[in-house]
């Protein structure tokens, strides 16, 4: 490899608009080879130009330049240092349908093939020079489809197993509810025979003997109401009596 190439001076990259979206424009070159790739988060284009190349191209343009000369011009294209140079990339219909310096209208499919156009606007006319550019190892356009359909399943996917969660969480919320209830039905038995003890042992107190004769005589009456009062704050937390 020409160790020009590893020199950060001769790489420039910038954004380009294409299809509605921004792609990353990048070249790289040497004394006699020039590189040039796009790319995007999902497909990348790239192609490598001799010298000998990039001067006959020229040259079919009507407006011949020498390699070096042609590089400092797509360099200063990319820089946006001149007005008189500007870039933009078409596809094969769009140079077909002779749609330089327009907006074509975007669409999904993929192009084997791409164009980045250095046009140069001299006195009087515009000189414009295509550059091919090869699609790198993608899938093919039925193979895009199926990815966007499985993103779209998987998406939808997501938003059905948020909506899952929050019906567990809520069921096992109610479950939980419900556990309490039964252990505080569970529990009634030993509530009653405490209960029925405790009233049992207040009727084998002499009240003649009890120093406080008005408490006692409350007592039972209290002890029982507080059952009653247990009881229906149970069956309302059951849901029995509403």
């Amino acid at each position: 490899m020409d160790q020009q190439n590893l020199n950060p001076k001769n790489s420039k990259s910038t954004q380009i608009p294409f299809k509605g979206s921004s792609w990353t424009l990048s070249i790289s070159h040497s004394n006699n080879n020039l590189t040039i790739s796009l790319s995007n988060q999902h497909l990348s284009y790239q192609a490598n130009y001799s010298n000998s190349y990039i001067e006959n191209l020229t040259q079919k343009t009507g407006n011949f330049k020498k390699f070096q000369i042609f590089i400092d011009m797509l360099t200063n294209a990319i820089q946006k240092n001149h007005s008189s140079l500007s870039l933009e990339i078409l596809t094969l219909n769009d140079l077909q349908t002779n749609q330089l310096q327009t907006n074509p209208k975007p669409n999904n499919t993929i192009d084997d093939k791409l164009y980045l156009i250095l046009t140069y606007a001299v006195a009087f006319d515009r000189v414009h020079y295509p550059l091919p550019l090869q699609l790198q190892n993608s899938l093919d356009n039925s193979s895009q489809l199926k990815i966007k359909s499985l993103e779209i399943d998987y998406a939808n996917a997501l938003k059905e197993l948020s909506m899952l969660m929050k019906e567990n969480d809520r069921l096992q919320y109610e479950l939980k509810q419900k556990s309490k209830t039964d252990l505080q039905i569970q529990n009634l038995p030993d509530f009653e025979l405490k209960v029925s003890k405790i009233s049992r042992d207040l009727k084998k107190i002499d009240p003649g003997t009890c120093r406080h004769y008005k408490i006692h005589q409350n007592l039972e009456s209290i002890i029982i109401d507080l059952l009653v009062s247990y009881y229906c704050k149970l069956m309302l937390g059951f849901g029995i009596v509403r």
